[in-house]
C-alpha cells in the first residue's frame, strides 16, 4: 500500500484522485514540452483563376511562384536551385523580378502580398498546431489587427494609410472584404 503524502491526508479520496490526475497530466504536459516540436511550412500555389487584384496583368509566372514558394518554405536559394534543377543565378532573379512586379522591398513583403493576393496558400504544422493560412483568413485577421483587435493597440494611423495604399496598388481593398467575400460565394 502506497504511504499518502501528508498534504493528501485530510482529503476526501474524491479530492485525492482528483490532485493525481491533475498531477499526472502536468507531467504527461511537461514530458510533451520536453520534446523538440519540429515546425513545417508548406506553401500551394492557387490555380491563376482564383487570383486576386492585378495579379495576371502583373504577368507573375509560375516559375516565379515556385521559386518564392520553396523560399518561404525555408530553403535557400542554392536548395531552391537544385529543387527546381535550374542556375543559381536564375533563382535570384526570379525572386527580383517577382519583387519588382509587385513593388516590394523584400522576400518576407513579397510572401504577405502573395497571400493577399491569393497567389498561395500557406500551412503551418508542428506538433499538435496546424494552421491554414489563404488570402480570406489572412485579410480578415489583418483588418483586425489594422482596426487596433488585435496587437495591442494595433498600427498607427499613418501605417494604417500606408499599408492601406499598398494594397488598393494591386487592387485589395481590406474594407470592402466582406462584400468581395460574399461574392465569390454566390
Amino acid at each position: 500500500m502506497e504511504i499518502e503524502p501528508e498534504s493528501l491526508r485530510d482529503k476526501s479520496p474524491r479530492e485525492r484522485r482528483a490532485i493525481r490526475l491533475r498531477e499526472k497530466r502536468a507531467m504527461e504536459l511537461r514530458d510533451r514540452l520536453k520534446k523538440p516540436v519540429t515546425i513545417r511550412y508548406k506553401v500551394e500555389i492557387n490555380p491563376s483563376w482564383e487570383w486576386k487584384g492585378d495579379a495576371r496583368e502583373l504577368g507573375v509566372s509560375h516559375r516565379e511562384l515556385e521559386v518564392l514558394a520553396l523560399v518561404i518554405e525555408g530553403y535557400d536559394n542554392k536548395q531552391v536551385a537544385e529543387i527546381l534543377h535550374i542556375e543559381y543565378q536564375s533563382v535570384k532573379n526570379h525572386m527580383y523580378r517577382f519583387m519588382q512586379k509587385l513593388n516590394v522591398m523584400n522576400g518576407k513583403q513579397a510572401a504577405v502580398m502573395a497571400l493577399a493576393m491569393n497567389l498561395i496558400k500557406w500551412t503551418i504544422k508542428g506538433g499538435d498546431l496546424a494552421v491554414e493560412m489563404n488570402s480570406g483568413s489572412f485579410l480578415r485577421g489583418f483588418k483586425d489587427m489594422l482596426d487596433g483587435k488585435t496587437w495591442g493597440q494595433g498600427v498607427t494611423e499613418k501605417g494604417n494609410r500606408a499599408i492601406n495604399a499598398q494594397l488598393l496598388s494591386h487592387g485589395i481593398d481590406v474594407d470592402k472584404l466582406e462584400d468581395r467575400e460574399e461574392k465569390q460565394k454566390e
